[in-house]
């Protein structure tokens, strides 16, 4: 039996590449940890500006409902002066003995 060639590694060697390795991975994730810091910092920018715009709207959303609050106002009163007119037209229309088409 022939006997295959080892490649021997000492301890020694074995630690400097697990120490490189481990080197290159820490700065692997340090870049992709200052990438993420950036990324969320934008983020959390275009999350502070949507609050400010749904703040806006909210404003404008009571406004346009105190709006449409004096607008159901006139409405009742359009409708309750005009029941009044047609009641004082009928009943002029049947003293004068005009009758209704």
């Amino acid at each position: 039996m022939a006997e295959q060639p080892t490649n021997k590694i000492t301890v020694e060697r074995l630690a400097e590449m697990s120490q490189r390795e481990f080197g290159t991975i820490h700065a692997e994730l340090t870049t992709v940890r200052t990438e993420m810091r950036e990324g969320f910092g934008a983020v959390e920018g275009r999350f502070g500006e949507m609050d400010h715009r749904f703040d806006a709207l909210a404003e404008i959303l009571k406004l346009i409902r105190e709006d449409l609050k004096e607008v159901k106002s006139d409405v009742v009163t359009v409708n309750l002066d005009y029941t009044e007119l047609r009641t004082r037209i009928d009943r002029l229309e049947k003293k004068v003995g005009l009758m209704k088409s």
